[in-house]
């Protein structure tokens, strides 16, 4: 990471100073201290302008928005408080974005919206909703299809409930910007209502609309400031000089002009010049891209200006946001705008609590926020949380720097991790098929052969280079290639199989000094880094490939799936052989295993729910088998499965009575969560679940975690039920070891139910362990294969 970036990780990411490998016990008792945070005066943030301009980002503003020309602009960011926004909107939908933003719940389709205005239009909506529209532009919702998507989505906030509320609580608001409509050809030869092309040629103007819009799917006239201008992108020009004498004229109709005046007033201006300008930027000459964007600049410049010198507006608080991103595809990454807020407060990071990150903003947080302004209740299906000042702002720079390294992290991820994937189930099927030939009782010629041949060692390296890989993407290099595009794909591709080859040559080595397997030495190391980056917030998973993504909004604090499934995995084997290697330590390990199932369930540390249940599943079957009873029978089985549900019930009632007797602003969803349950009743249990589920069928079917879950299912069954004892004949005699592969199946199983994502936490869960059956197979067969040889019973 670049010095920029550093900068901003340390700031956006709280780091703490001490680390957590050496207090894996104090994970019981231990958590961040809670940080005071200001928050903006619920009056003195009205009157509220909020611009809207799609596309923008931190380089955009660095490069055009803090040069000498734009002065007005340039102060409002330097005393401003700022963030990164996430619009948290599906690809190729960009009235998504809109809807999140409107809602404060995440809908992922927009395929219900309409967009619409005309006498066909006002029909439509007549028809839907059984009464006549007022006149002006409207935007039509298919309200029962969002509704169920809403349900779906496990929130029931009544779509429409923001705007609804601004009104009813005297908030004057106009909407102005792009109000061109265009018609779509018919399909299938018939007529469909003219609809914003807000997506392609045309501004996002009616798509900022449902900021406004009510619980009846209609929103009230738009004031049009652009002309057609054929030089113009998009043949249109926004009029960005009427904005002040349109604001002041809306003001001074009801006297809003006075000093003594309570009015509260809300103008949203969308415009999509900057949308517009990156649609075409391929086509046009690099000085008329230039000069584009710096007119851009200056306009906003002037409106900053005056609003700055406005008796009336300056009062207020002004939003400047960028809603949607250049690149939908997800290809580039793009996905992550600007949004600066200036009021009357000092500069500041602002703090989402739903992504609990400095200098993070959440799309479905600002519904709440304007709700929290306005003095509106807010409903209890939404998911949003306003907004608050955190730690002292990032500097410009900073947040380009941060933003473009997420960027590059989600773009790279989807060209990565298919490969490693790949290689890692590649692995393990060829290793099963290896093992499996040399435990043949009648050996061919050929299969002597394979026995002396170096094929078996290379085997074991490569097992332990797939166990590998998941630690060496924890590297931040790997994220951040020197090159962009296909050259950083097969950089991080080239550093992880170098990086990783490393590690389980040295793991290969330590394993053979220490008595142990090497998927064993891996899996201490992959236990002992994700640890100390959970207790220490060292960022580490948020910048991994294999984690999850911020981009995204899938996981934004604590540990995510992937990484939950590879701690079990590795922390279970890790302790089972060490504790068969070294008795002595037993206890030891039980107790660090304990403390690790705690931090993953800790609302302020790993704040995995899902997780913490399959953690505590696996660690409490495999104490109970390690020093009660591990024999293979069916009732004792039982029991050690019965004492894993105790302990993950226990972990998680400890960690919800934490969570819910914390303040509101550090709670996580954890408490939020229970608390929807309770308002809602089981129809939003029953939602959840089937969310998971769907989710979870999705994954099975087209993710390629998917193959490395059935892969590592195969080989840890053989390893129990084949013949002759099954790839690992000494599990026999290793109960310890036995056990330990039951609580990882048994803590996968969890994991598989219990997570949005339970296919990647169950795969990472057995990845291990079916690395360690492996490796321990080709070491017996060898061993078998050798006395054969000597003529030896």
């Amino acid at each position: 990471m670049n010095g920029g970036s550093g900068m901003v990780g340390r700031r956006l990411g709280r780091k703490r100073p001490w680390l957590g490998v050496v207090v894996a016990l104090a994970l019981v008792v231990g958590s961040g201290v809670p940080v005071q945070m200001a928050e903006p005066s619920a009056r003195a943030g009205w009157p509220l302008m909020v611009v809207i301009l799609d596309g923008l980002d931190w380089a955009w503003l660095d490069r055009f928005a803090m040069g000498e020309r734009t002065p007005h602009l340039r102060a409002l960011i330097q005393g401003a408080a700022r963030a990164v926004y996430n619009p948290l909107s599906p690809f190729r939908a960009g009235a998504g974005a809109y809807l999140n933003l409107a809602t404060g719940v995440r809908i992922e389709s927009a395929g219900a919206v309409r967009l619409a205005a005309g006498e066909t239009a006002a029909g439509i909506f007549e028809r839907r909703a059984g009464y006549p529209p007022s006149p002006g532009a409207r935007v039509l919702l298919d309200l029962p299809r969002l509704r169920e998507e809403s349900r779906a989505a496990g929130s029931f906030a009544p779509l429409g409930w923001l705007g609804e509320g601004l009104r009813e609580a005297g908030v004057r608001v106009v909407l102005m910007g792009d109000d061109r409509w265009v018609a779509p050809p018919a399909e299938g030869g018939v007529d469909l209502p003219p609809v914003a092309a807000w997506a392609g040629r045309s501004s996002p103007l009616a798509a900022a609309g449902l900021l406004l819009v009510d619980t009846r799917g209609e929103i009230g006239a738009v004031r049009p400031l652009t002309v057609e201008d054929p030089s113009a992108p998009g043949g249109l020009r926004t009029q960005w000089e009427r904005v002040p004498a349109l604001l002041r004229d809306m003001a001074a109709a009801d006297g809003a002009d006075r000093e003594t005046t309570a009015d509260r007033m809300l103008a949203v201006v969308a415009s999509g010049d900057l949308w517009r300008r990156l649609q075409e930027e391929p086509e046009m000459a690099a000085p008329v891209r230039e000069s584009h964007h710096r007119s851009l600049a200056r306009a906003l410049d002037q409106l900053v200006g005056w609003w700055q010198a406005d008796p009336y507006w300056s009062r207020g608080s002004l939003l400047l946001l960028g809603a949607t991103a250049r690149s939908m595809d997800g290809r580039d990454g793009r996905l992550l705008s600007a949004i600066v807020w200036r009021g009357p407060w000092e500069p500041r990071a602002l703090r989402s609590l739903t992504a609990r990150r400095d200098g993070l903003v959440m799309a479905i947080d600002l519904a709440p926020t304007l709700a929290r302004m306005a003095g509106i209740p807010v409903p209890s299906g939404v998911i949003g949380r306003p907004l608050v000042l955190g730690s002292p702002a990032p500097s410009v720079e900073a947040l380009r720097d941060w933003a473009d390294a997420r960027a590059l992290v989600w773009s790279g991820r989807m060209r990565v991790m298919s490969d490693l994937i790949t290689a890692q189930v590649l692995v393990l099927a060829a290793g099963l098929a290896l093992a499996a030939a040399l435990r043949v009782g009648r050996p061919s010629g050929w299969v002597r052969a394979l026995a002396g041949s170096r094929l078996p060692g290379l085997a074991r390296l490569a097992l332990a280079w797939a166990v590998a890989v998941p630690l060496v993407l924890l590297h931040p290099w790997v994220a951040v290639p020197p090159a962009t595009g296909w050259g950083g794909t097969t950089w991080s591709l080239a550093a992880v199989a170098a990086g990783a080859a490393g590690v389980a040559w040295v793991a290969r080595r330590a394993g053979r000094r220490l008595g142990v397997s090497a998927a064993a030495v891996i899996a201490a190391l992959s236990m002992a880094v994700l640890a100390a980056d959970v207790i220490g917030h060292l960022d580490l998973i948020a910048r991994s490939f294999m984690g999850y993504d911020l981009i995204g909004g899938a996981r934004l604090y604590g540990i995510g799936n992937e990484h939950v499934g590879l701690l079990l995995g590795s922390a279970l084997v890790a302790a089972g052989e060490l504790g068969e290697r070294w008795p002595r330590a037993s206890w030891a390990l039980t107790l660090i295993l304990l403390g690790l199932a705690w931090m993953v369930a800790a609302p302020d540390l790993g704040a995995n729910v899902g997780g913490s249940l399959a953690m505590a599943t696996g660690v409490g079957v495999a104490a109970a088998g390690w020093y009660a009873d591990a024999r293979p029978r069916l009732r004792a089985a039982v029991a050690r499965a019965l004492t894993g549900a105790a302990l993950a019930a226990c972990l998680v009632g400890i960690a919800w009575a934490l969570d819910v007797g914390a303040a509101a602003a550090e709670q996580s969803h954890l408490a939020l969560t229970a608390q929807k349950a309770q308002e809602l009743g089981p129809a939003y249990v029953i939602s959840v679940a089937a969310r998971k589920l769907a989710l979870n069928w999705r994954l099975l079917r087209y993710s390629l975690y998917s193959r490395v879950l059935f892969t590592a299912m195969v080989v840890v069954m053989a390893a129990f039920w084949l013949p002759a004892g099954g790839l690992l004949r000494a599990l026999t005699d290793h109960p310890r070891m036995r056990v330990t592969l039951e609580a990882s199946a048994l803590g996968a199983a969890v994991a598989l139910v219990a997570n949005d994502s339970g296919v990647t936490a169950a795969a990472g869960a057995l990845l291990v362990p079916a690395a360690w059956v492996l490796e321990r197979a080709l070491d017996a067969a060898l061993a078998a294969r050798a006395t054969r040889a000597h003529g030896e019973p």
